[in-house]
């Protein structure tokens, strides 16, 4: 009899997935789930359900998902984020077509097959739909999801096992999901799941799903850095996990990392770390102190993922995620200045947890940390208010918010050379203000104008891109180093008032590139930095 489990939904944190500083727009959602029974999960959803078989075809490479609906439709929407479902491998069979949300039909059907390859080169830059692990894949269920239908999702072949994360060492033929429930409000999660017959391992508080080609030192490093932070933050927070939590490690060939690795974390206590050959081939040891800081990074996100932060300030989550995986290691004034130049929530918000500790150093033996484990208490609903509340009730002083706020990047110049002053820091850092606008601004015209996560690498001489399916002469890893013949290194303040001048016109931006091309990008909508 397979184990029956029913998702919940609770949000998520992506993590960072390169060892270049990268700029991206997160999509800060997730799922985590509890047990339930299939009678209980009849009663929501306005009684319609969708069954999937989910098989694996290893000679076409592809994951096949067989649906059946209780009532014919003309359409269905999945859960998943519209933006990776159009980018990630997903056909589907017959007359049915993939529009923004999802499948729709001029007839109304009840029956169809989903194709989903996997994405080597990971264009579905947050949370792709399927990774290859091992003898299996790991799966994003969010892809297969229907939205307003209790889904079950069943595995076609005896030897197909689901590995639930959070869950110890269930595993089980079936997921059934409350999609009632579960996706209330739509916003494009992701949920890990492992199909597939790879053995787990448990040595330690972790379990581990290890695909071939990881190399053992690699595999050991990881292992101690996440026992490690585990205990670490649950003796700071006063607060242990309430499950199992599973590390996913594959290898990918594809040209999309190359040299390099991504990883994310959702708060059912999933890590995915995909890795590519080249990026522990060729120094060892910078590859453990890059693997050891990530790890430390993702665990404390299983404290801090809290359903009721603003997504507009990813600074709080992810820069407090850094803050706790560098404790004692941070120096403040390279952090400040790599925020205000960069607009980096990572660097953002780990700076205003070092601003945070010096202030209310004056007030007493305190720290940030003492603030968060207050916080934390009240898990998984905090939002800047509560963090600020706490502050206060700790003895921080009386005008912790506004310099905390302008160590993140939110205030006013003003409020910055204060801070400057207060904290005795070098003056030269008011000047990395221009460059964050410029970042902001440049944002602004790649979210005009691409599909997904968009962002760049800061470089010495400009910026490299990363966004894909851009329109407008955009291209994906184009190194930028002027924008209509303004330098993006020495010229910050007027390529902002470029962008200012001919967004929202029907003007266009001439791009240039470090090998001499050139072409021309619109704007659109309007831009104030």
């Amino acid at each position: 009899m397979p184990h029956e489990v029913t998702l919940v939904r609770r949000p998520v944190n992506p993590g960072k997935g390169s060892s270049v500083e990268l700029l991206i727009v997160l999509l800060l959602a997730s799922l985590t789930f509890g047990a339930a029974s299939a009678a209980a999960i009849a009663q929501q959803g306005q009684g319609r359900t969708a069954t999937v078989e989910l098989s694996w075809l290893p000679e076409q490479d592809v994951w096949v998902a067989d649906y059946r609906l209780s009532s014919p439709t003309s359409e269905v929407v999945f859960e998943g984020n519209a933006s990776s479902l159009r980018l990630s491998n997903w056909s589907v069979d017959g007359e049915i077509e993939v529009n923004e949300d999802g499948l729709e039909a001029a007839n109304p059907f009840d029956r169809f097959r989903l194709r989903l390859r996997p994405d080597d080169d990971e264009y579905n830059r947050i949370y792709p739909a399927v990774i290859p692990l091992g003898r299996g894949s790991l799966i994003n269920t969010s892809f297969l999801i229907a939205h307003d239908y209790d889904t079950t999702i069943v595995a076609a072949s005896p030897d197909l096992r689901w590995i639930l994360p959070g869950h110890g060492d269930v595993e089980s033929r079936s997921l059934v999901i409350d999609s009632s429930a579960a996706f209330e409000e739509r916003d494009g999660g992701a949920f890990y799941a492992y199909a597939g017959d790879h053995a787990t391992e448990r040595p330690g508080p972790f379990r581990y799903v290890v695909g071939d080609g990881i190399p053992t030192w690699l595999v050991d490093a990881i292992r101690t850095a996440a026992s490690s932070a585990l205990e670490e933050y649950s003796a700071k927070l006063d607060r242990g996990l309430d499950g199992t939590p599973t590390l996913f490690l594959s290898e990918t060939r594809g040209p999309g990392i190359a040299g390099s690795w991504r990883g994310d974390v959702s708060s059912d206590f999933t890590v995915s770390l995909r890795f590519h050959p080249g990026f522990y081939e060729e120094n060892r040891d910078a590859a453990i102190e890059q693997v050891r800081y990530f790890v430390r990074h993702e665990v404390l996100h299983f404290w801090n993922s809290g359903s009721k932060i603003n997504s507009s300030d990813p600074w709080l989550h992810e820069g407090t995620a850094d803050y706790f995986a560098s404790l004692g290691d941070a120096e403040l004034e390279p952090t400040i200045r790599s925020c205000w130049r960069s607009s980096s929530p990572y660097a953002c918000g780990h700076a205003a947890n070092l601003v945070g500790d010096e202030l209310l150093a004056e007030s007493g033996d305190i720290s940030m940390t003492d603030v968060w484990r207050a916080v934390l208490m009240d898990a998984p609903e905090y939002d800047l208010d509560d963090v600020f509340g706490h502050a206060a009730a700790l003895g921080a002083p009386a005008d912790f918010r506004e310099m905390v706020l302008a160590a993140a990047g939110p205030g006013d110049d003003e409020t910055r050379r204060a801070l400057i002053e207060r904290l005795a820091l070098d003056p030269t850092l008011a000047e990395a203000v221009e460059v964050a606008r410029m970042h902001g601004a440049l944002r602004h015209v790649l979210e005009s104008n691409c599909l997904g996560a968009v962002g760049f690498w800061i470089l010495d001489d400009g910026l490299r891109l990363d966004a894909t399916w851009c329109k407008g002469g955009l291209v994906d890893r184009a190194h930028v180093v002027a924008i209509d013949d303004f330098s993006l290194v020495d010229s910050p303040a007027d390529v902002t008032a470029a962008v200012t001048r001919k967004c929202g016109t029907e003007g266009a931006l001439r791009f240039e590139t470090l090998d001499g091309q050139s072409f021309e990008v619109s704007c659109g909508e309007a831009f104030a930095p």
